[in-house]
């Protein structure tokens, strides 16, 4: 289940989702938003996104159950004090869904299905920044089982097109 969590998380900086942002060196802040997950903790760097721009990604979470599957949800808001958002999607997860369906990069991850109680889990990736938002966007990342809130993270970013706006 902790797999959810990890491709949730995931989802939600790929999509630009998730809360707080915090400048330091260049790096954008993943905002824990609740759960049951402990210690949960995130970052990118740049903290602007360019479209078609490599970014460095970083989570780190340890949870508070083994972790098979669940529901993810990932919620995009443009502005980012809108009310409600722009986009959602909502997505079953499970070990065999991580191992199939999710791109090369995240592949070697999948060993660690499913994820165990009190075990510290780190991703790190590369990602490239697709085509489609721009400007001042806000993310939000959650991922449910058996509609119990595991975990969430929220950033604020800026996602900035080819031409420079």
């Amino acid at each position: 289940m902790l797999s959810y969590a990890r491709v949730a998380v995931l989802q939600v900086i790929l999509v630009v989702v998730c809360a707080q942002v915090y400048a330091s060196q260049d790096r954008g802040y993943v905002q824990h938003c609740g759960g049951t997950f402990t210690q949960f903790t995130g970052w990118w760097e740049p903290q602007n996104l360019t479209v078609g721009k490599p970014i460095k990604i970083h989570l780190e979470g340890t949870p508070d159950q083994d972790l098979s599957g669940g529901r993810g949800s990932v919620s995009m808001y443009v502005p980012p004090d809108s009310k409600w958002p722009q986009v959602t999607v909502n997505q079953d997860i499970s070990c065999d869904f991580i191992t199939s369906k999710i791109p090369q990069a995240f592949k070697k991850y999948a060993k660690d299905c499913p994820l165990r109680k009190g075990r510290k889990y780190v991703l790190e990736f590369d990602y490239t920044v697709p085509e489609g938002a721009s400007g001042h966007v806000r993310g939000k990342a959650q991922l449910f089982v058996n509609h119990k809130l595991v975990v969430c993270g929220e950033v604020t970013t800026y996602i900035i097109n080819k031409d420079g706006r």
